[in-house]
């Protein structure tokens, strides 16, 4: 008999695009969706893990890349909250692109 997991995480996205802003500079936009869903995230549980921040319930995971290589994640807990993020990332003119030299 199966039981099931004390935590899922669903890929909804996934973005990897080499473009260019308005100005003409390279962009690279690479992004992930996950849907994460705790059942029961405790440490004790088999299938714990500490950087979800929620015991249980579902929220959006946003995992992007900024031009200095580094990831970020952005946690959305309503769907409203991530399409507007992913609409921030898909905008090669966005502040998530600009280095600190630019900003």
């Amino acid at each position: 008999m199966s039981s099931l997991k004390d935590l899922y995480r669903t890929r909804l996205i996934t973005n990897n695009t080499p473009t260019q802003n308005s100005a003409g500079k390279k962009v690279h936009i690479k992004f992930t969706v996950d849907l994460v869903t705790a059942l029961d995230n405790r440490p004790s549980s088999p299938d714990y893990d500490d950087e979800v921040h929620m015991t249980s319930g579902s929220a959006f995971f946003i995992n992007y890349r900024q031009p200095d290589g580094t990831f970020n994640t952005v946690k959305a807990s309503f769907k409203e909250q991530a399409e507007s993020f992913i609409e921030q990332l898909r905008n090669p003119n966005s502040e998530l692109y600009q280095t600190t030299e630019e900003a």
